[in-house]
């Protein structure tokens, strides 16, 4: 199921710009290598884990699925005649 998310500010950067250098060099580790990092950084990598999630839960899910979007444009157009034969 996907999920539409609103979030005020698109640009979301999680790494600084210093960051970025090491992650290229992080992506080219061997698997003992990268299990050996996350061992040593498990405490600043749940840190950062935690922040996104956060920033996550204050997001707005919109909407989640097709079936919604259908009830919803088919409830928006319900009122909206409803209305137009009020007046």
């Amino acid at each position: 199921m996907e999920q539409v998310l609103e979030k005020e500010n698109t640009h979301t950067t999680i790494l600084p710009n210093n960051g970025r250098l090491g992650m290229e060099a992080k992506k080219k580790m061997t698997a003992e290598e990268q299990s050996d990092y996350i061992k040593l950084h498990k405490a600043e990598i749940l840190e950062r884990v935690k922040a996104l999630e956060e920033r996550l839960s204050k997001c707005e899910v919109l909407i989640s699925d097709e079936d919604e979007i259908v009830e919803l444009v088919s409830k928006y157009r319900r009122e909206r005649y409803e209305k137009s034969h009020r007046n």
